[in-house]
C-alpha cells in the first residue's frame, strides 16, 4: 500500500518489516522448541466439523505481541487507504477499489476478534479471514486494475498534467477529475457558488471556446465520447494559455518597433539619397558643359573620369532610391512619352565615355521601324538621366 500510495520512506524501512515478518514466522514455525509464542497447543474435537478437530492454542508474551505488530500494520495500511479515498475526488471505480481494499485488511482482523471475544464459536477462522482478504484484493487487481502499472501510469499521467481533464456523462455530470481540473472547478464553485455540475460546466464552456478566470486565459475543447452515435458523454479539456498570450502581445510589439525602426531608416536613406543626388547631377551637368570646351588631353582626361564617375554614383543613389519606395510600398511607374532617339543618343554618350581610350569601338544600329515616341515608366530611363524636359 506504501508503494501504491508513491509514499516517500527510507528503504530501510521496508527491510525492517521484513526482518520482522520473517523473524515472527521463524519463532512460529519452532514453537516445539520454545515456549515464546504458544505455552502450549493440542487438538480439540470440532464443534463445525462432525469427526473432526480443532487447533487450540494457550498464548505466550510474543504472541501478544505478534498480534500487536499485525494490528498495527492492519491500522497503518487502513490509514493510507482512507487517505487515498479523501485526496482523490474522482478516480475511475474509486469507491469499488478503496472499498475492496478496506475488506481485505480487515476481514481476517474482524474474524478473529469475533473468536477472540467469544461472539463467534467454533473452528479457528483466521484461514477463511486469509481467504476472504485474498479474494478481495483478487478483485481489485484483475477486475479493477489495481497495481497495474500501465493503467496506473495512464491515471498518473493524466493526474498529473498541467492542462485540465473533465469527464461527464450525457448530462454533463462530473464523472473524472484530474488534479488540475479539480482545482478550476472548486474555485469556480467557492466564488461563483454554483449548485449543479452542468452549470459549472456552461460556464467554463463559455462562448467561444475561451473563458478568463482569476486572471489566466484558458482555452477550452470539448469532445463528445459516443458509442455506435448515442453519446454517452463529453471530455473537456482545458489548457492554460495565458503565456502564450503574453507572448503574442509581446512578438506583436516587438514585431511594430522593427517597423518603425525600418521606417525610419527607411525614410532616412530616401532623404540623404535625395539630398546627395541633387549636388550629384549639379556634378555631372557641370562636367558635360566643361567638356564641350577644349581643354589638354590631361584637363580632357580628368574631366571624362569625373563624368564617368559622377554616372556610377548617380546610378547607385537611384538604385537605392528605388529600394526605399519598395520597401516603403511607395514604388510607382508612370506611364509618361518620351523620346526614343535621345535616349539612344544618351546611351551612345554614356558607353562611348565608358570605353574611352580603350581601344574598342562602338557600333550600333537603329531598326528603322522602333517609334520615336514610346510610353514608359521612369525605371525606363537609365541611371542618372533626367525624363525628357528635365
Amino acid at each position: 500500500m506504501i508503494r501504491w500510495k508513491n509514499i516517500k520512506i527510507p528503504q530501510w524501512v521496508i527491510h525492517l518489516l521484513l526482518v520482522l515478518n520473517m523473524g515472527f514466522y521463524v519463532m512460529i514455525a519452532t514453537v516445539d522448541y520454545h515456549h515464546l509464542y504458544y505455552k502450549d497447543y493440542w487438538l480439540a474435537p470440532s464443534k463445525a466439523n462432525l469427526n473432526g478437530y480443532t487447533l487450540e492454542i494457550s498464548p505466550a508474551p510474543m504472541y501478544y505481541v505478534y498480534m500487536a505488530f499485525l494490528l498495527a500494520e492492519i491500522m497503518t495500511t487502513i490509514g493510507i487507504i482512507i487517505s487515498s479515498y479523501c485526496s482523490q475526488r474522482s478516480m475511475p471505480n474509486k469507491g469499488k477499489i478503496h472499498f475492496l481494499m478496506i475488506a481485505a485488511m480487515l476481514s481476517p482482523m474482524l474474524l478473529l476478534s469475533l473468536r477472540i471475544l467469544k461472539i463467534l464459536k467454533g473452528d479457528d477462522p483466521t484461514p477463511l479471514g486469509i481467504l476472504l482478504s485474498c479474494i478481495f484484493m483478487s478483485i481489485a487487481v484483475v477486475k479493477y486494475g489495481l497495481f497495474d502499472p500501465v493503467k496506473n501510469a495512464k491515471n498518473y499521467i493524466i493526474d498529473n498534467l498541467k492542462e485540465a481533464v473533465i469527464v461527464t456523462d450525457a448530462d454533463h455530470r462530473f464523472l473524472f477529475l484530474n488534479s488540475m481540473a479539480d482545482k478550476i472547478i472548486t474555485s469556480i464553485n467557492k466564488e461563483q457558488g454554483y449548485s449543479t455540475d452542468d452549470k459549472i460546466y456552461a460556464f467554463i464552456q463559455g462562448s467561444q471556446d475561451f473563458f478568463d478566470w482569476k486572471d489566466r486565459h484558458y482555452q477550452v475543447e470539448e469532445t463528445v465520447l459516443k458509442d455506435n452515435e448515442l453519446i454517452q458523454g463529453y471530455m473537456m479539456t482545458i489548457v492554460d494559455v495565458t503565456k502564450i498570450i503574453e507572448q503574442n502581445h509581446l512578438m506583436k510589439r516587438l514585431v511594430l518597433q522593427t517597423e518603425d525602426a525600418n521606417r525610419a531608416k527607411t525614410n532616412f536613406v530616401s532623404n540623404m539619397s535625395h539630398e546627395i543626388r541633387t549636388p550629384m547631377n549639379s556634378i555631372v551637368g557641370i562636367t558635360e558643359i566643361l567638356l564641350r570646351s577644349r581643354h589638354s588631353p590631361k584637363e580632357q582626361e580628368y574631366l571624362l573620369n569625373i563624368q564617368s564617375s559622377g554616372r556610377v554614383l548617380l546610378t547607385i543613389i537611384n538604385d537605392v532610391l528605388d529600394c526605399s519606395k519598395m520597401e516603403a510600398g511607395k514604388m510607382q511607374l508612370f506611364d509618361e512619352p518620351y523620346d526614343t532617339c535621345s535616349l539612344f543618343h544618351d546611351l551612345r554618350i554614356s558607353m562611348e565615355n565608358r570605353i574611352g581610350h580603350s581601344g574598342l569601338e562602338l557600333i550600333y544600329d537603329i531598326d528603322q521601324d522602333i517609334p520615336c515616341k514610346l510610353k514608359g515608366g521612369y525605371g525606363a530611363y537609365p541611371s542618372g538621366h533626367h525624363k525628357p524636359g528635365e
